[in-house]
């Protein structure tokens, strides 16, 4: 039995999903319900602690229970289980980011986070390198986006994971980065919507020689996934058709390309160019 399968009470090869709502709620079915059901901050002295990073470096961050509970089902069961997390009222995640988190958070009070685009001036960068400093900030937030797309992921909060998502399509097609591609690699799996947009993005945005002079942006499972899609798309790659101007169109506006379903956990479907 998976966790998916304890949490919402069927299967992951469920293939059409049914709106739940109150009137037709039974059993284990009451937890998917509760996670449209707003936070009233009944017990506002409720709290729980995040240990954030790795434990020389960590950080800590106070939130309250019923919110970060009624986003995460993952969180509900924990902080309301017989485990460490329900009697300690404390979670560990050694392999997140505390800036990654602090987006989260951010996203969990406001349903939105601050970021920056290429047309943004910067506070605190100085004259003689402002372009360097500015594209510095601008890899470290691909990065964070992507961490918290995983995060997203790992909590079962695909909302957030769409906020992220929705964050990369705006920003990424209009800057040639991939310092972000090794970090999907290392977090999700094949056939997912972040690996998709990464390779779509790849074979649309890149200039030539670009894998060639950036090869550590690059591991293996990444560039297989790229020859594969560009090998199932052959024909149409040669005949003229203009890969980026589809990439482009997919990444605008409320284009649900790279989404993922928010009713229920998502099956990892492959949405690639190809």
């Amino acid at each position: 039995m998976t966790l998916f399968s304890i949490i919402f009470g069927q299967s992951e090869t469920t293939s059409t999903p049914q709106l739940i709502t109150p009137s037709n709620v039974t059993g284990s079915e009451e937890l998917q319900v509760n996670m449209w059901k707003a936070p009233e901050f009944s017990n506002p002295d409720d709290i729980v602690t995040f240990v954030i990073g790795p434990r020389e470096s960590a950080e800590e961050f106070v939130v309250h229970k019923e919110h970060v509970c009624y986003y995460s089902p993952v969180m509900k069961t924990a902080f309301n289980s017989l485990f460490k997390e329900g009697q300690t009222k404390c979670y560990c995640l050694e392999d997140t980011e505390p800036d990654v988190f602090r987006l989260f958070v951010q996203w969990l009070y406001a349903q939105d986070y601050k970021v920056i685009s290429g047309a943004d001036t910067l506070e605190g960068v100085a004259d003689s390198e402002p372009a360097t400093e500015k594209e510095r900030r601008l890899n470290e937030q691909d990065a964070n986006m992507v961490g918290l797309w995983i995060l997203g992921d790992k909590l079962m909060i695909p909302a957030l994971q769409n906020a992220a998502m929705k964050t990369l399509k705006k920003l990424l097609p209009f800057r040639n980065s991939t310092a972000w591609i090794p970090a999907v690699y290392e977090g999700t799996i094949p056939g997912c919507q972040l690996r998709a947009f990464a390779v779509d993005y790849a074979r649309a945005q890149l200039p030539a020689g670009w894998v060639a002079e950036h090869p550590e942006h690059f591991p293996q499972e990444a560039l297989v996934e790229l020859y594969t899609s560009m090998e199932a798309s052959y024909n149409i790659w040669t005949t003229g058709v203009d890969t980026k101007t589809r990439f482009m169109t997919r990444c605008k506006g409320e284009n649900v390309d790279y989404l993922v379903n928010e009713l229920i956990k998502p099956r990892r479907n492959d949405t690639s160019l190809s």
